[in-house]
C-alpha cells in the first residue's frame, strides 16, 4: 500500500513538470537552471577545474535576462556537451560511479540549455541523483532513493512557482 502511495506521489510530481511544457522556454529556464545547478556538485567533485557545465548553467540565467543571445547559449551548451563526452571516454572501473554521475550532471546542464522541456531536465537530474544515492544503499532502499530524488525537484519547482506568483 505504501509503495502505491509513493508511486502515485512521484507521478503527481512528474505531472507538475509536464504542465510547464506549454510555457515558452524563457519563462521556465531559471527553473531548469536551478535543477541543473542542483546536480552540478557531482561533476565538480570529479572535475573541479572544468567549468564548462557551470558556465552553461550561468549562460541560461544570462539568456533569461537578455544578456546573451541564443547563439551564445548554444556555444556554452556545446562546450558542456564536450565535457560530458570526454568524461565518458576517460572512465576507468575504479572511478566509474563518480565519473558517470559527473557525465550525467554535465548532460543535465546541456539539456537545460537545449530548451528541453522541464520534465526531461528534472527526470535526468533525478536519475543522476538516484544513481549516486543508490550506490550508498541496498537495493531494498532504491525505490526510496528514487522518491527522494523527485522530492528535491518538487521543492525547486515549488520555489520557482512561488517566485512567479510573487511578481
Amino acid at each position: 500500500m505504501k509503495d502505491i502511495k509513493t508511486r502515485k506521489r512521484i507521478e503527481e510530481i512528474k505531472e507538475s513538470f509536464y504542465t510547464l511544457n506549454e510555457w515558452k522556454y524563457k519563462d521556465y529556464c531559471l527553473l531548469v537552471a536551478d535543477i541543473a545547478n542542483n546536480v552540478l556538485p557531482y561533476f565538480e567533485k570529479v572535475y573541479p577545474k572544468d567549468n564548462r557545465p557551470r558556465k552553461c548553467i550561468e549562460g541560461i540565467r544570462l539568456f533569461e535576462r537578455g544578456l546573451i543571445s541564443d547563439k551564445e547559449l548554444n556555444v556554452l551548451k556545446k562546450a558542456a556537451a564536450l565535457a560530458e563526452e570526454l568524461i565518458e571516454m576517460h572512465t576507468d572501473k575504479d572511478t566509474y560511479v563518480l565519473a558517470n554521475a559527473a557525465a550525467e550532471a554535465a548532460q543535465v546542464a546541456v539539456l537545460a540549455a537545449d530548451k528541453t522541456n522541464a520534465y526531461e531536465v528534472a527526470e535526468a537530474a533525478a536519475w543522476t541523483r538516484w544513481n549516486v544515492n543508490v550506490q550508498k544503499c541496498s537495493v531494498k532502499f532504491a525505490f526510496i532513493a528514487w522518491k527522494e530524488s523527485w522530492e528535491v525537484y518538487e521543492d525547486i519547482l515549488k520555489r520557482f512557482m512561488d517566485s512567479i506568483e510573487a511578481l
